[in-house]
Order: structure tokens, then sequence, then C-alpha cells
């Protein structure tokens, strides 16, 4: 047994060694809070709000590497763009015939005048293309042609759009203006352009140098000859197109033609400034003069080769005496 005294003793010594211990913990945090003030790299800083900006800092760094990445992804040129899209390069293709196009599940676009994947159709410039005819509601006017009963002339027989999708679906070709080809030029342009933000694939005929110097060199040769927009001088491949995009490479669906009329091509010659005759164009594409001309080259051909006399009998394998389109209604 301790007496009172031994026990006051040890009580004391007890206290003082537990104040001691409280007195070192208290010294351990001030020399801490002392030697994170004097180093200068955490002087004046509350340790807890640093280590919320680093984790912030660390946010906005991810951030701007994955918009680095997305910028430089979606808008490099479609030419560097394949090699990031698992996509083949032909992802617009619909086959080599008219059924294997159905038969994908391909559309025909009116625009691009040929057979699409939806993924290739930018539907809301073909609606607005659609409307942006001469005729009623904005309607494009297409042409079939078709030979005279005689065989002497063609005429054209006027067609609606849908009935430009049957003749898709046959394989025929058809006819369109001159003020078409132009629409259809500058609503491919466009179409280029929304795609950088679509991200929609263009079909690669319509998607080259080729298409754009051909649009840009009809467009001047349209305006530097003053000819009409209403003359119609632009066949619309039919089942042949097929054949034109495996085999020859060709670039645009819509081509200038002078099967059936001789449309008046000036091509390298309207860079010089004048066509190889030098006949003003307002003469050459004269419908009158055509006629006048053609006509009496017909009457000489009859004169030189009747051998009685008499006009010999027409027949389908001669040139129409009068190239100029006839339109039927």
């Amino acid at each position: 047994m301790f007496s009172q005294d031994e026990e006051a003793v040890g009580l004391v010594q007890c206290h003082k060694q537990y104040m001691s211990q409280e007195d070192a913990q208290v010294e351990t945090k001030a020399s801490q809070r002392r030697w994170r003030f004097n180093d200068p790299l955490l002087a004046g800083r509350n340790p807890d709000k640093s280590l919320g900006r680093i984790v912030i800092r660390i946010w906005i760094i991810c951030f701007a590497i994955w918009g680095l990445i997305d910028v430089f992804v979606h808008r490099l040129p479609p030419a560097l763009t394949k090699i990031f899209d698992s996509k083949p390069a032909d992802d617009c293709w619909c086959g080599e015939t008219d059924q294997q196009a159905v038969a994908m599940g391909c559309q025909y676009d009116h625009l691009a005048v040929d057979w699409l994947p939806p993924s290739c159709i930018d539907q809301a410039l073909v609606d607005e293309f659609d409307m942006s005819g001469p005729g009623v509601d904005g309607a494009w006017i297409y042409y079939d042609p078709r030979v005279s009963e005689d065989g002497m002339s063609t005429l054209f027989v006027s067609i609606s759009t849908n009935e430009t999708d049957e003749f898709a679906l046959r394989g025929k070709q058809y006819f369109a203006t001159r003020g078409w080809h132009i629409l259809h030029c500058m609503f491919t342009w466009r179409k280029q352009f929304r795609a950088w933000h679509s991200h929609k694939p263009i079909e690669p005929w319509n998607d080259d140098e080729e298409h754009i110097k051909h649009c840009s060199e009809y467009i001047m040769r349209t305006l530097e000859w003053h000819l009409s927009l209403d003359v119609i001088d632009t066949q619309i491949l039919g089942g042949d197109r097929h054949r034109e995009r495996q085999e020859k490479g060709n670039r645009d669906a819509a081509t200038e033609t002078q099967s059936v009329e001789e449309v008046p091509d000036y091509g390298g010659d309207a860079k010089k400034g004048r066509p190889e005759n030098n006949v003003p164009p307002s003469v050459q594409v004269n419908p009158l003069f055509r006629i006048m001309r053609t006509g009496a080259q017909v009457l000489l051909e009859d004169m030189k080769s009747s051998d009685n006399g008499e006009p010999q009998q027409p027949n389908a394998s001669r040139p129409p005496p009068f190239p100029y389109r006839g339109i039927a209604a």
C-alpha cells in the first residue's frame, strides 16, 4: 500500500508525463508548419488549396488534349481522314448495275444523278435542289429523247423528277438543260462544304478536282459566250454510268453531249477568246441559223445524189434536216 504522499507524487509525475507528450505533439505540428512556410516553393500557400488547383489543372490539360485530337481527326482533308476511318474508300459504291443498287438498299439521288447509300445522301440539300428549277413550285423538267415517226428528227418529251427514278431503275438515259447542269455543280460544291460539318462521305466521282475543273470551265463558257440556260445539252447517263465509273474513271454523271444536236462546244478554244471558225457565238447558237444551214446542206445532198432529179425518200439513217430539238409537252 502506498501512502497518500506517495500517491500524490505518482499522480503529479503521470500528469507531467502526459503533458510532455501533448507538448511534443504540438511542437511537432508547429515545426511542420514552419517547414512548409519556410520552403520557398510552399511559402504563403495553403496545402489544401494547392492540391485543388493541381487537380483542376490536370482536368484542363486532359480536356485540351481531347479537343485537339477531335479537331485533328475531324478537320483533316477527306483524303487523310480515310486513314482514321474504318469504312472502305468506296463506301458510296452501289454495285455495277441498277438491280444491284436496289438490292443493296441504295436510293437514286437527284443531285448526284446516281444510286447512293443513305449514308452518302444529304437529303435536305437534295430536297432543296429538287425545288430550285424553273417549273411549278421549283420543279425541274427533264427530257426523254425520242425519234420522230418519220425518222427525220428527234423530239424531247418532258418528264418529271419522279419519272427520272423510273428511268434510273430501267437504266435509261435522259437529258436536262444547261441551267440544271450549272445548279448541279453549285449544289455539289455546297455538299462538299457541308460534309465537313456533317461528316457524310461524298461519292468519289463528284468529290475530286476533275469535277471542280469541269464545272468551272462549263460555267465560264456559259458566261463568256452568253449561252442560253434553257438549251438541252446535258446527258444524264443510264445503265452505262456503271461501266463508265469502273472502266474509264468517269467523274461526272451529268455530261455534255453532242450526239443528238450539234451544240457548240468551244472547249479549249474558249480560253483563247474565239472559236476556231471565228463565227460569233450569237450566230452559232441561233436556232434559225442552224435550221437554215442544215436545211441547205440536206437540199444540196438530195440534188447531188438523186439519179432522176427527184429528192430521195427520207430514212432513219440520214441526219435530221433540222437538228434544233423539238420539245413535245
